[in-house]
């Protein structure tokens, strides 16, 4: 039996509690990457698939097709104290199932619900930040490492024995209204090139305008 094979017991009595489904992917041993692509497969082949890896010691990712995870990094200046500190009394006070990472960082994870689906494209698909040191996790292309993995050589462990539940109301509004112009890779490099549009525009008007001058200048100048 491998560390991952025997927290995977645990794991799936708490989402069955939860009446979630434990959809899971594998990752490269000793990382964070998924170990082969699994977008187009179907969520059981890849599940399946990873309850045979993790008897090979390979690392395995929970996909966060029927949950959210807030991922909380450790660093030397701490959380951001404003939103961070927020995010992580409002998650402790949910007494949701959670795990601790190996650099001393945290894993909240909630159930997704009817709120989720009514809101932005941050509550559909999104895996990046939310404030400084906290990534958000949601969708089921994305996952976070399960605990019994290894990062460095140091294991993910389960902290809270809990089911995940519902996300707080004050936690969710306060989340969506620090992320409320959050916005997907694809469309912030529309945007950003948007803007460089904008600013090319804006000079090449104003060496227009220099160019302009100068030549009346020039034409209003008398040789002598």
């Amino acid at each position: 039996m491998t560390s991952v094979s025997l927290e995977i017991k645990e794991i799936e009595k708490l989402f069955n509690e939860a009446g979630l489904k434990l959809n899971l992917v594998t990752l490269i041993k000793g990382k964070k990457r998924p170990e082969r692509p699994y977008k187009d497969k179907s969520l059981s082949d890849v599940t399946t698939l990873a309850k045979e890896d993790m008897l090979n010691h390979y690392n395995i990712g929970i996909r966060t097709d029927t949950v959210v995870c807030l991922d909380l990094d450790s660093s030397k200046e701490g959380y951001n104290k404003i939103v961070g500190d927020k995010i992580i009394h409002l998650s402790e006070k949910a007494n949701t199932f959670s795990q601790n990472t190996p650099s001393g960082g945290r894993h909240y994870i909630f159930k997704q619900d009817e709120r989720m689906n009514q809101k932005h494209q941050l509550w559909k698909s999104w895996s990046s930040k939310i404030a400084k040191d906290i990534d958000m996790k949601i969708g089921k292309n994305s996952q976070f490492v399960m605990a019994g993995s290894l990062n460095k050589n140091k294991k993910y462990q389960i902290r809270d024995h809990q089911p995940p539940v519902r996300m707080p109301d004050e936690l969710f509004d306060l989340i969506h209204k620090n992320c409320k112009f959050a916005k997907t890779k694809t469309q912030i490099k529309k945007l950003e090139k948007k803007i460089l549009k904008i600013h090319l525009k804006e000079e090449i008007l104003l060496f227009q305008e220099d160019f302009n001058f100068l030549i009346h200048i020039v034409k209003n100048t008398q040789i002598i």
